[in-house]
């Protein structure tokens, strides 16, 4: 039986546009552009069609992403200037060569290379690379998980990679190298930023599934500046980095006669916990120094490549 297959020898699209809408109960709004289902048989499948597609390119689009789930503001996201481009692509299990490049407003750059294959079953390798990332849009974009925020920085990667849609998820990616560069941390409504990281480079990093595998060569890192104190309630402020912290109440504890900086619990020393709303920096050796010499002012310790806090004898 002969089957008629579909055959374009050349396709252009120039400045095309999509507009991607996650509506509030999650469903794409670009669902509503798939065909109604049809009444085939439960668990008959069609073959695939056969095509033929020699030279398909798009110059100039934009894709516009809205989230309307985001409260109190939607979050909105745009690519511009993107290309793609696919070669000699058949539904066979050689399939064809494609091309993918798109660029933001904030000279962010996604460039994506490689070979896809829809027949036996869905396949791709290839090569990528992302540049200048920003760090505060993927905190913004993440901004549901994370407790807290990324202020400054941006994000450097490229790869390779191999993945295959079986019964299951295949897949085999190789980053030789992920860096980010000016990296700013702060907790979800604090004033400052708490963690600061000039350099952060990942090289040889491998992942693998199914074997949920993951190997890195080495991490480096390069001008670490933390700035850390204790709360009131006895909490080191760099807690709220990684879960909010709830307030915990702290027993005052009677201070003996003669020594009212230090207080003692059945025999064992406890730290003077001091709280302060606006953090300051210092040296180690000032810290060292104001830890001795004064006992009424909050202990708070920042430098460079270390992170200490400075508790009042």
């Amino acid at each position: 039986m002969c089957r008629r297959a579909f055959v374009c020898r050349e396709l252009a699209l120039d400045v095309p546009g999509v507009r991607a809408v996650l509506l509030a109960d999650r469903s794409m709004n670009l669902a509503d552009l798939a065909p109604p289902a049809g009444d085939e048989p439960e668990g008959e499948k069609s073959a695939l069609p056969r095509v033929w597609i020699a030279s398909l390119s798009v110059t100039g689009g934009k894709v516009d992403f809205v989230d309307t789930t985001r409260k109190p503001q939607p979050l909105t996201r745009s690519l511009s200037t993107v290309a793609f481009s696919l070669k000699d692509f058949r539904i066979t299990a050689e399939g064809g060569d494609f091309a993918f490049s798109a660029s933001t407003s904030q000279a962010e750059r996604v460039d994506w290379k490689g070979r896809v294959a829809l027949a036996p079953t869905v396949s791709s390798q290839g090569e990528f690379s992302v540049v200048g990332l920003r760090a505060p849009d993927m905190a913004e974009v993440l901004s549901d998980v994370l407790p807290f925020g990324f202020t400054a920085g941006a994000a450097d990667l490229g790869g390779s990679y191999r993945a295959a849609l079986g019964s299951g998820l295949d897949l085999r990616l190789q980053l030789p190298k992920f860096t980010l560069t000016g990296l700013a941390l702060r907790a979800r409504g604090a004033a400052a930023d708490w963690v600061q990281l000039p350099s952060l480079a990942i090289t040889d990093t491998a992942v693998a599934l199914p074997e949920r595998s993951v190997s890195v060569g080495k991490v480096a890192l390069a001008g670490l500046k933390v700035t850390a104190w204790l709360d009131a309630d006895g909490t080191v402020n760099l807690q709220r980095l990684l879960a909010p912290a709830a307030p915990v109440a702290v027993a005052s504890l009677p201070a003996t006669a003669g020594n009212s900086g230090r207080r003692r619990h059945h025999g064992r020393r406890n730290w003077q916990a001091w709280s302060s709303p606006t953090p300051a920096s210092t040296s180690k050796t000032a810290c060292r120094r104001r830890s001795s010499a004064s006992r009424s002012r909050p202990s708070i310790c920042v430098w460079p490549a270390r992170a200490s806090i400075c508790r009042n004898p």
